[in-house]
């Protein structure tokens, strides 16, 4: 019989289940067949012979109207013609089907599975920190601030094209943070790159989340500025004490007054490490400050010896400590330390006054500026590297020299804890003799 909706709805219900086939259909490429079951329900088959043997492939109940709770005798025979096809290629429909379905689950788990640019730049900031970058908190503020806005945090990260990065650099440049921009954009390309290395990796199998890059879209897009010069300010004696004298002119107690001058005391130790100090890590009795390998950049712990400078002014940070374990705690939340972004916005606050008379300097270039007043007076380059807990390199110091120098870092810190009071102090620098034995 030629199936009609009205043919098929006339087919009686029997004590066995029977079958009636669709005789509009050619055979040799299958035929639509539908099955009446003694409920009454009423489901079409397609019914196809391949190498010999016959299949029969459930398409689903008869429906009347397109309600959901079936399918009608059109829909049918749009399912029979695709099975048909497959049969002209040779392929078992049954088989082809169970491929797209797979397929076509697989695109919608890797859909789901898409990461966003949120997640892509906290998955690499999150990688910094594991691996002790202690910039990384640096890093997810200037991508949070700079970047998401523009991309889109639920943008999915395999979406951003170099335009889009382009229109990221391009705000930044015309604010005139050129610099800046390179330091964007270094950050960005790490991200992405972070990225493609993350589905790739063996380790991350298991994560919820794939990125699903094809290439790194910040490749493609220039530096604004292509031969940035290596950071060389440096404060002259002068600078130094226009900035102890002037750099908190208003009076009363200020935090990042007492870092910066940490900074110079202690001979140009690093901005974060001063700012994140704990009180534990200072012996008072012995006059020396201790900064754990989770601290250090390097991640070596770093024995400081406390000069007498720097001993009068950890007396006034005492002097206003509170509950808190850090010296220069968040001003809303004492469990944290001073946010670094605070120092630079300051320093920069005050460089850019002209009434103070001083060039414009970043809270790192005191400790170049350490470095360089100290081998004035004659502390020899390899100390002062080890003052400022440079890693070193050469075999021998990465293998075998386990001395602290504790004994010399003393010597020379009091030297120029001496020299820093004359500068401050304004006094004649013409009886300063060279300690060159140091």
């Amino acid at each position: 019989m030629a199936f009609t909706d009205k043919e098929i709805l006339g087919l009686k219900p029997k004590e066995k289940k029977y079958h009636v086939a669709d005789n509009q259909q050619e055979r040799g490429n299958g035929s639509l067949w539908i099955e009446v079951k003694p409920s009454g329900k009423k489901v079409f088959y397609f019914v196809y012979r391949l190498n010999g043997k016959r299949t029969m492939m459930a398409l689903g109940p008869y429906s009347k109207a397109n309600s959901g709770k079936g399918i009608t005798l059109h829909q049918a025979r749009i399912k029979k013609d695709v099975n048909a096809a497959f049969l002209i290629q040779g392929l078992d429909p049954k088989t082809e089907l169970a491929r797209l379905e797979f397929e076509a689950e697989l695109a919608l788990r890797k859909q789901n599975q898409l990461g966003t640019v949120k997640q892509l730049f906290d998955g690499y900031t999150e990688k910094m920190k594991s691996d002790g970058k202690k910039s990384y908190t640096e890093v997810s503020r200037v991508l949070t601030n700079d970047a998401v806005p523009i991309l889109g945090k639920s943008t999915p990260a395999n979406q951003v094209t170099s335009h889009d990065i382009k229109l990221v650099i391009h705000k930044m440049i015309k604010r005139g943070a050129k610099v800046g921009s390179n330091r964007l954009r270094s950050y960005l390309s790490a991200a992405f790159t972070y990225g493609l290395r993350h589905d790739n990796d063996p380790s991350t199998m298991d994560a919820s989340i794939t990125f699903q890059l094809e290439s790194n879209p910040v490749r493609d897009v220039p530096k604004a500025v292509k031969n940035e010069k290596p950071g060389d300010r440096e404060l002259s004696p002068d600078e130094i004490k226009i900035l102890w004298d002037n750099f908190n002119a208003e009076g009363g107690y200020s935090q990042i007054e007492q870092i910066l001058k940490l900074m110079l005391a202690t001979g140009g130790q690093r901005v974060s490490e001063v700012s994140e100090a704990e009180w534990s890590e200072f012996n008072f009795s012995e006059k020396v400050w201790e900064i754990p390998i989770g601290r250090a950049k390097n991640s070596k712990a770093h024995l400081i010896p406390l000069n007498e400078i720097t001993m009068e002014l950890l007396a006034v940070v005492e002097a206003h400590r509170d509950s808190s374990r850090f010296l220069f705690p968040h001003r809303f939340d004492s469990n944290r330390p001073i946010v670094m972004s605070s120092i630079s916005k300051a320093a920069h606050r005050f460089t850019h006054n002209e009434s103070n008379g001083i060039k414009p300097f970043t809270p790192r270039d005191l400790r170049r500026t350490c470095k360089t007043r100290m081998g004035e007076i004659g502390i020899s380059k390899e100390l002062r590297d080890r003052i400022n807990n440079h890693a070193q390199n050469d075999v021998s110091s990465k293998h075998y020299d386990r001395y602290d120098y504790l004994t010399e870092k003393k010597k020379a810190l009091n030297a120029w804890g001496e020299r820093l009071v004359q500068i401050i102090s304004n006094d004649d620098f013409s009886n300063v003799i060279a300690i060159n034995s140091l």
